[in-house]
């Protein structure tokens, strides 16, 4: 039982440290001040190629179909309109999920459409800048 527990926590040690990298990496990041931008990129936690907006879009084209990460990189404005609206379908259409500003959804597929079975991973056709509550 002793050479059981042994070996389960070398081989628990061995798969911590595989992982600790990935995770220094991803907090370490630069990031860019707040820029007033909203960002869907094509890859898990900002990676890959990304796509940045500064107003609405009502159609984000193939960026909202493929996008696997997003962030509201948006700063605080006087009109109160910092944080994000995204839908799920072009024009403003379409299931809603909000997105307050600076933050960052590294895994899209983590996060649904409020009242919705599906996610918002390569599902955001349109967004634009709102007041959440």
């Amino acid at each position: 039982m002793r050479l059981v527990r042994t070996l389960l926590a070398g081989i628990f040690s061995v798969l911590a440290l595989a992982v600790t990298p990935m995770a220094a990496n991803a907090a370490t990041q630069s990031l860019p001040a707040p820029n007033g931008y909203f960002y869907l990129c094509a890859d898990y936690n900002l990676g890959g190629p990304c796509a940045h907006w500064g107003g609405y879009s009502l159609n984000t084209g193939s960026y909202g179909t493929t996008a696997l990460s997003a962030w509201n990189n948006g700063y605080a404005t006087s009109s109160g309109l910092d944080d994000v609206l995204v839908y799920h379908d072009v024009n403003f259409t379409g299931a809603t999920r909000g997105i307050y500003r600076s933050a960052i959804l590294s895994d899209l597929r983590m996060y649904r459409y409020d009242g919705q079975t599906y996610t918002l991973a390569k599902n955001i056709r349109s967004f634009r800048w709102v007041n959440l509550p």
